[in-house]
């Protein structure tokens, strides 16, 4: 007897059809989804051109999500699963927006033009808002969105080869706001200016609510907000002081932003310290100079 490939049109007792085998772990998600409450159906019963693409889709090694039909039903490969975070691997088979909610009205836009028009849209490190860890945040992609076609000539679905770029774009970012930081640092006098500078700049760059240091570094405020971040700023082994951030809301600092935070505590020390030591060293001088200029005036009246 041959052995029973069951019903076609049932997804979960069929054998898998062999455009889903070789993507990895993902493969074996797909073979055993619940078929039936996708909007694609069984996988037996998609498209040609939906089947054609799976097949290629599934074996490549670059990131790609492909959202189809009109609802941007989302099929990936193993390599974008990272990018999505814990969205992964509940979104696989769903709708786009059920699972990319929060930046929906930015993605869906560019998805439907392509759709619509189907020209390609690709743009270099492109920011979107992501929640993928339980919090929000901002990640940077290189994307190339591109139309696939059914057998009839119109367009099924919407390929998105990405190349997640945020650990580099944070970086640069986190550079240029520390050589711009070093070189105001350098030129205001008052190292209460120093501090409210360096506060209102890092409190601008990582979107904060506040950014303070404690008046008293060994008494920590309570903060007042959901979130916070408490940098310590060491001087040997003494604790010299602490940068406070708080955020509005729920926030986890990249690894990138946290060094951030430390490296402005640490300039903003630095140079509260020399500052004060340039104004004892100005203010010796002046001392020296105005106590001789009373020395040389005394012994003028004596010889008088």
């Amino acid at each position: 007897m041959k052995p029973s490939h069951g019903n076609p049109s049932d997804g979960c007792t069929a054998l898998p059809p062999g455009f889903l085998a070789h993507g990895g772990s993902i493969s074996g998600l797909l073979q055993t989804l619940d078929w039936q409450a996708s909007p694609l159906g069984p996988p037996h019963g998609w498209s040609p051109g939906l089947q054609a693409v799976m097949g290629t889709l599934l074996s490549a090694q670059a990131q790609i999500v492909l959202f189809w039909g009109p609802q941007y039903v989302a099929l990936y490969n193993e390599a974008y699963a990272p990018t999505i975070g814990a969205k992964h691997p509940h979104a696989l088979g769903r709708p786009g927006i059920e699972h990319w909610s929060e930046l929906w009205d930015d993605l869906e836009p560019l998805l439907r033009n392509v759709r619509e028009t189907g020209q390609t849209f690709s743009a270099a490190n492109r920011p979107f808002y992501i929640e993928r860890s339980g919090v929000g945040e901002t990640a940077w992609f290189d994307v190339s969105y591109s139309a696939v076609r059914e057998s009839d000539g119109t367009v099924g679905g919407v390929l998105c080869i990405v190349t997640e770029t945020t650990r580099r774009m944070q970086f640069e970012q986190r550079q240029a706001f520390l050589l711009e930081l070093a070189q105001a640092l350098r030129v205001i006098p008052q190292p209460e200016a120093m501090q409210a500078f360096a506060c209102r700049r890092l409190c601008q760059e990582l979107h904060a609510q506040s950014v303070f240091f404690a008046d008293d570094p060994l008494v920590l405020p309570k903060a007042s907000s959901s979130s916070a971040v408490q940098v310590p700023v060491l001087r040997g082994s003494w604790l010299d002081a602490v940068l406070c951030v708080e955020f509005s809301s729920p926030r986890v600092l990249s690894q990138d932003e946290y060094q951030m935070v430390e490296e402005t505590a640490r300039q903003t020390c630095e140079a509260i310290a020399q500052a004060r030591a340039q104004q004892a060293l100005q203010a010796g001088a002046a001392q020296l100079e105005s106590t001789f200029a009373e020395v040389i005036a005394l012994n003028e009246s004596l010889e008088a």
